[in-house]
């Protein structure tokens, strides 16, 4: 199984943060890697607030987490086919930043 970046805001009252962690004791109990991200004070949903400072921490760790690695996708269960457009557009563009960084930094030939 690929390492797995978990990301709950604290302040979600819909979901508990304990979701996530639970989630990540029971990857990591059977030997898969795990990270978990809990941005303090986040709600539900806080990446739909583009831009905002949760979105932009989120933003920055995934980017960094993903170089080289395959993504899959998760999204929320309360979610409207506009929203997930625009996840995947989000997702893109960091896509994008991600590989511009890589190839200035010259992590790998292109």
């Amino acid at each position: 199984m690929p390492r797995t970046l978990l990301i709950h805001g604290t302040g979600d009252r819909l979901v508990s943060v304990e979701n996530a962690r639970r989630l990540a004791r029971a990857l990591r109990d059977r030997g898969h890697p795990v990270e978990v991200l809990e941005i303090p004070l986040a709600e539900h949903g806080f990446d739909a607030h583009a831009g905002g400072l949760a979105d932009q921490l989120a933003q920055h760790v995934i980017l960094r987490y993903l170089a080289g690695d395959t993504v899959s996708l998760c999204p929320p269960m309360v979610i409207k086919p506009a929203e997930i457009d625009e996840l995947f557009d989000r997702l893109a563009r960091a896509l994008d930043r991600t590989l511009e960084y890589a190839k200035r930094e010259r992590l790998f030939a292109v």
